[in-house]
């Protein structure tokens, strides 16, 4: 993305992701801030503030997915699942956006 994203005013709508800013001056501040970043350092602080909001996740939750994923590979390799190349699947997202 080229262009740096700014916050508008208390309670303006973000430019960038399209929502109510009903926040004080220095979360607002912050986020103008975190904004101006390099994506991989946005990405890093998006990961740690995600990470702050559930500091203790749950313990089989890694076991679970790789069964999952495990379940998920077996059923695709069974031929049991239709898959959608990526354009396809874009390109449907695209027109439902669009109307």
């Amino acid at each position: 993305m080229s262009a740096k994203p700014s916050v508008v005013g208390r309670g303006g709508l973000h430019p960038h992701f399209g929502y109510t800013i009903g926040m004080n001056t220095q979360p607002q501040d912050l986020l103008s801030a975190a904004l101006t970043l390099p994506e991989i350092e946005r990405a890093n602080i998006a990961g740690s503030l995600l990470r702050s909001l559930d500091p203790s996740p749950d313990p089989t939750a890694d076991e679970a997915w790789a069964a999952e994923i495990k379940r998920r590979v077996e059923s695709i390799d069974r031929g049991e699942v239709e898959l959608t190349p990526w354009n396809d699947v874009m390109s449907a997202m695209r027109d439902r956006r669009n109307g």
